[in-house]
């Protein structure tokens, strides 16, 4: 079996420390197929609904990166049915109604990740709901 060692510093947090108080942020062996489980994990199917809970939720940890693409779009004014269509495989034109509330969740959820769900995530404070 062949891995690969992903090694991935922030320079910014190395300013000024010596070597051998670097730290590596994130070091884990991978393996091919978990490659291929982190590619899809970049661009995951997302539900109509997202599972609301004070906690952080199983659906959270597998869409952090829909949240963050749906906060960088409304950051840089892309339009609702482009992030729709795009980010959350939903058709505007054909499903308007569902697809503007799968829209409207996902952006809501994103921005109470950035304000409380943050700190849960901080906390290791989690839900088990689906």
């Amino acid at each position: 079996m062949v891995k690969v060692v992903v090694i991935q510093t922030i320079p910014e947090a190395q300013h000024g420390l010596s070597a051998s108080e670097k730290r590596i942020i994130f070091r884990r062996p991978i393996t091919f197929a978990r490659c291929e489980e982190m590619s899809r994990n970049l661009d995951p199917e997302v539900a109509d609904e997202v599972p609301w809970s004070d906690k952080i939720t199983p659906y959270d940890e597998s869409h952090y990166v829909t949240y963050m693409r749906v906060l960088d779009a409304e950051r840089d004014g892309a339009d609702w049915q482009e992030v729709a269509r795009i980010v959350l495989h939903r058709d505007p034109v054909a499903e308007p109604e569902r697809t503007y509330r799968c829209w409207e969740a996902h952006l809501k959820r994103a921005h109470w990740m950035t304000h409380t769900g943050y700190r849960r995530i901080l906390r290791n404070e989690r839900d088990s709901l689906q």
